[in-house]
């Protein structure tokens, strides 16, 4: 028989009748589902309860509801009213794929009697079957210990499924008698009756509206840890649908995936986020099938709004992702128009095994290392080879070919590898965003067609209002215009949509950098490096504020710590371009030889070399090298019109006539 009051933790009591946590004497704040399961665990402390026991006990094994995000939902309840720690639990243990244990000791200070309640037989039926009791909405049962033999985690009492399903049924059926015979015996009865069965969603309408959300890492609840893969995909996908929708903010991926399997409250981390709201869940895939939950709930509240489980073949994955959009933009009441209803609307069916491919090479693809980049078109070519006409490995392919251009590869062109994928997937779905961001990158990089880039960010932004890398790579077309003012506001936008994103926030300090407003800019790097003082793009743009400035000997610090972090032919001739612009011009040669010999055994852009001279003042040697750069048409050279390092050269009438080759106004 469970006890009725029990002591643990010095100062917490948990008193099973009066259904109350209190510490010190005073009574803590806890939901019913928080309460049902802190109280199944005291209940059999020291034991493994396991997900399927807590769903079985407090739910029910019939009842379709999201069970695996409301137990998340409930362990971080609890933990945050008892001050635990996932990571040195005091109370309450994680055991990871199987479930919980309470692990605190625990002082018994009452039994309750059978005259007390628990053991004694509740309100009866005429033929002995336990009664209903209809108490604040929720329809109970009541029955005796000894017919059951165990209790209810929530009120000391249980039953089988089957009477259990019964008893809500025919208490259902009698509450709907009742108001019926309501609507015609009184008076006024109907706006009664019609409020005692309002749908539930209606509930939240008393919240404020939700503008913003973020959807946190969904959990992979599979036992194995390479499966990662998918949840990340299916986070990826919920990011996508939900960021079609243009009155609504969403953040970003980068953003996002930084929470995953980091132990924050969601009020926390929605604070950090500034979002109303978040979405959070797990993935199941078994086999052939799949299984998504999600929740919503409400940041400054903790207040849950809305749950739900999704099941469904592999095939069908991508439209039980865009059910559950559509699910979540009816809680937060968004409207939506035309095109965004038709995109939520379509039909996506894609073979299983290309969809695992592809999800396979888009986890790689996000690390951005070349080596990865490199697995990541195997992964996407294999899904295209089994699905022709799946439009996003298309779009990933082109993606990491672009990333690739101008890398260690000069000899293949992964540029018109990217352009042929990109126009592919286009051709399959118009309506993606990533394609067109990959051909308006080689339009402005590689191709040097400004306007054509333009057009194509602009058009992302407004087909994809949420899409950070949108906003981003249209403010790096408008700085290469020298448009600072213009770029500096789709920064901001970038960041609003994604605000964990170093490389964003790096970029908006480099605006700063090219306006020559260099406080501001080291002012903005200083964000940056809080979030990760290693973060290597931070420094570089930082060394290349304090040049600036005229602050060498920071400058040169700054570009060491890039160079010890990523040693590369790059972060040699920036070390070499400061080195010469501090008067130290020994170890700028220096370093110029060493940039020589590496020339010979790997490649190195021309635009490195262009960068030392113009360090040293070779005005001769620059323009050479600038030439050779136009030659292999290094990305770089779109820079020219605001890279104050190629100021020595603003004059000549051959700097200003490659200015109009490439096509930057002079």
């Amino acid at each position: 028989m469970p006890a009725d009051v029990v002591r643990f933790g010095n100062d917490f009591e948990l008193d099973r009748g009066a259904y109350e946590l209190r510490r010190s004497g005073r009574a803590l704040k806890l939901e019913r589902i928080p309460m049902e399961m802190l109280l199944l665990l005291v209940e059999r402390r020291g034991q493994l309860v396991s997900r399927e026991d807590i769903i079985e006990k407090i739910w029910g094994k019939d009842v379709f509801l999201d069970t695996d995000s409301s137990i998340n939902a409930a362990i971080r309840k609890i933990r945050q009213v008892l001050k635990d720690d996932s990571d040195r639990p005091r109370f309450v243990q994680t055991i990871m794929g199987k479930g919980y244990r309470f692990i605190a000791p625990v002082a018994v200070l009452s039994v309750p009697t059978a005259r007390e309640g628990v053991g004694a037989a509740g309100p009866q039926s005429a033929d002995g079957e336990p009664a209903l009791v209809i108490s604040s909405g929720r329809i109970e049962k009541k029955t005796t210990s000894d017919r059951r033999g165990d209790v209810s985690a929530a009120a000391g009492f249980a039953a089988t499924d089957r009477q259990v399903n019964r008893l809500w049924r025919v208490g259902f059926l009698t509450l709907a008698l009742l108001a019926s015979a309501a609507l015609f015996l009184v008076p006024d009865a109907k706006d009664y009756v019609r409020a005692l069965f309002r749908p539930k969603e209606t509930q939240a309408s008393s919240s404020p509206p939700i503008r913003s959300l973020a959807v946190i890492p969904l959990e992979n609840l599979s036992n194995d840890k390479n499966d990662d893969y998918f949840a990340d995909g299916m986070t990826d996908e919920l990011i996508t649908d939900l960021g079609q929708i243009s009155s609504l903010r969403v953040i970003s991926r980068t953003s996002i995936m930084q929470y995953k399997g980091v132990r924050k409250s969601l009020p926390q981390i929605a604070r950090e986020l500034d979002v109303d709201a978040v979405v959070e869940g797990t993935v199941l895939k078994s086999g052939n099938h799949v299984r998504i939950t999600a929740q919503l709930i409400e940041a400054a509240t903790d207040k849950h709004l809305w749950g739900q489980a999704y099941d469904g073949s592999f095939r069908d994955v991508l439209a039980l992702q865009e059910e559950m959009a559509r699910a979540i933009a009816d809680q937060v009441r968004v409207k939506l128009t035309a095109q965004q209803e038709a995109l939520l609307h379509r039909e996506r069916v894609v073979d299983p095994e290309a969809y695992e491919e592809y999800l396979k090479g888009y986890y790689l693809w996000n690390k951005r290392t070349s080596a990865d980049l490199e697995k990541a078109i195997t992964y996407f070519q294999r899904a295209i080879a089994r699905d022709p006409k799946y439009a996003l490995a298309y779009a990933g392919l082109a993606q990491s070919y672009v990333l690739l251009a101008g890398s260690e590869l000069p000899e293949r062109d992964t540029v018109a590898e990217a352009e042929a994928a990109a126009n592919q997937a286009l051709e399959l779905d118009p309506n993606l965003a990533e394609p067109q961001v990959t051909l308006g990158l080689i339009a402005e990089n590689h191709r040097w067609e400004f306007a054509e880039a333009e057009r194509r960010y602009k058009l992302v932004t407004k087909l994809h209002p949420n899409y950070a890398t949108g906003h981003h790579w249209l403010g790096e077309a408008y700085l290469v215009a020298g448009r600072f003012s213009e770029a500096q506001a789709e920064f901001q936008q970038a960041h609003q949509l994604d605000p964990l994103s170093l490389m964003i926030s790096a970029d908006a300090g480099s605006v700063f950098c090219f306006e020559r407003e260099y406080d501001r800019c080291l002012d903005q790097l200083g964000h940056t490096l809080d979030l990760d003082p290693n973060f290597t793009g931070a420094h570089a743009w930082r060394a290349l504020a304090y040049e600036g400035e005229g602050m060498f000997p920071e400058a040169i610090a700054e570009t060491q710590a890039v160079r010890e972090g990523d040693d590369t032919p790059r972060t040699l001739a920036l070390l070499a371009h400061a080195y010469a612009q501090s008067g130290d011009r020994l170890d700028a040669q220096r370093l110029l030889r060493e940039l020589h010999r590496r020339a010979a055994r790997e490649y190195v852009n021309p635009w490195d070399f262009a960068l030392v001279y113009a360090g040293l003042a070779d005005k001769e040697a620059t323009l050479r090298w600038l030439e050779k750069s136009y030659q292999t048409r290094s990305p770089e050279l779109i820079n020219l019109k605001i890279d104050f390092r190629f100021d020595l050269l603003r004059s000549d009438q051959r700097f200003q006539n490659l200015m109009r080759r490439i096509g930057l106004p002079v």
